[in-house]
């Protein structure tokens, strides 16, 4: 049946009710291939950092004051302004460190779960604007980076409803293989989203099947992603160091942050790696969370996004 709203996707399936039982969320997780709570974090935590992110895209000039979208579009580059001061807020960076985030990946994920240094705003342009941006398309973040049982913490910034172009997923697709790149369509059936507040919170694993809704307004989506695994594993250093990768070796924003109040620095002794990845067509290695199906190799190129 379509929705009010001319879509044929269905409703993510809330978990406040099982937040607390490790149990329940993972059986969820192996079945469904993500959790959603709603609230996790602060509300107003998230709206004020959501706020002086809208803000800072306005006087970069991404927008009108009126926060509609400028063209020609901009790229979500560490090199451009308006975009680095976003991901170096402390509001942003902050979000996943807040009480609820480390509670719920330490069951969902086990003890030594820890979330990576770096963390990724999206800045989505309408549709109309911007056709071919990659997180429309079908895709598994296990291809983007090549570590298994990685999770993708996804935060919005600011309210999304189904107009603004939120993420969705397919349930239990961590059980079907490889996705083929597509631009995901409204009245594809299967997927599900939200109409998304500040503070809630969509975690999904490495190998679940997501992609953005398309942008329908003439205004910008906002969201960030952190992404989390466990300390006993090998790290990929682009995601402890950042993308310039410090001289010293050491973990990004340690230095900017580490007098915060909320700042936790990454767990010590991990073995950190330049690469992750098996070579192409080696055996997709096991998965503790998701029954990602057998003999499956890994891809002859990984994807971006």
């Amino acid at each position: 049946m379509l929705r009010p709203d001319n879509v044929a996707i269905g409703a993510l399936a809330e978990s406040n009710c099982i937040a607390d039982d490790y149990e329940a969320l993972r059986a969820r997780l192996r079945l469904d291939g993500y959790v959603f709570v709603r609230g996790l974090i602060d509300p107003d935590v998230v709206a004020a950092a959501g706020t002086r992110a809208a803000a800072t895209l306005v006087g970069a000039g991404w927008t009108h004051s009126d926060a509609t979208a400028k063209e020609p579009t901009r790229s979500a580059d560490i090199r451009d302004p308006g975009y680095r001061a976003i991901a170096m807020s402390p509001g942003v960076n902050r979000l996943p460190y807040e009480p609820g985030p480390q509670r719920l990946m330490e069951l969902l994920a086990g003890v030594g779960a820890f979330v990576y240094p770096v963390k990724v705003p999206r800045v989505v342009y309408p549709d109309r604007l911007d056709r071919g941006h990659k997180g429309r398309f079908v895709h598994q973040d296990y291809n983007v980076i090549g570590k298994q049982d990685m999770f993708t913490m996804w935060m919005p910034l600011q309210e999304i409803p189904h107009s603004l172009g939120p993420l969705a997923v397919l349930p239990g697709s961590s059980r079907r293989g490889w996705s083929t790149p597509h631009r995901l369509s409204p009245a594809e059936p299967g997927w599900v989203t939200a109409h998304f507040q500040p503070g809630d919170v969509l975690i999904f694993h490495c190998l679940t099947w997501h992609a953005a809704l398309p942008n329908t307004t003439d205004q910008l989506r906002l969201s960030v992603d952190a992404r989390w695994q466990l300390a006993q594993e090998p790290v990929p250093r682009s995601l402890l160091q950042g993308p310039l990768q410090r001289r010293d070796g050491g973990e990004l924003f340690a230095r900017v942050f580490s007098n915060q109040r909320w700042w936790h620095p990454v767990p010590y002794g991990l073995y950190v790696t330049e690469s992750v990845a098996p070579p192409p067509g080696a055996l997709v290695p096991p998965s503790r969370y998701v029954d990602f199906p057998d003999g499956l190799r890994q891809l002859q190129s990984r994807t971006t996004h």
